[in-house]
């Protein structure tokens, strides 16, 4: 599924994969990019379950706090397929240049 999902975002620049197993991605991109990695993940995923300064509920920091959580500043995208769950978190950097996009699947 996550490769499905990555050969969609594959038009975007990345700058820098960190991480990529079966079930997990991180990876880092600029904040210009930002809004078309936006369109792109509304558009795989849908909406945002939490945009950047809504504050997390409880549930939501459960299904993220194996990721490193999410927080306010944050955005996170979440979607139930037939076969598993996927949530893409994206993290901005202090530095505000980059971003960090984690893409998790979830099974059950």
């Amino acid at each position: 599924m996550l490769d499905r999902i990555e050969k969609k975002l594959n038009e975007l620049t990345v700058s820098k994969q960190r991480k990529r197993t079966d079930t997990y991605s991180e990876l880092v991109f600029f904040n210009k990019d930002l809004k078309k990695w936006d369109r792109a993940l509304t558009g795989i995923l849908g909406p945002p379950m939490k945009s950047k300064w809504k504050k997390p509920d409880e549930n939501l920091s459960v299904i993220t706090r194996n990721f490193g959580g999410i927080r306010v500043g944050q955005t996170l995208y979440y979607k139930e397929f037939e076969e598993c769950k996927i949530i893409a978190m994206i993290w901005p950097w202090k530095d505000k240049t980059h971003t960090t996009l984690k893409l998790s699947m979830l099974k059950g």
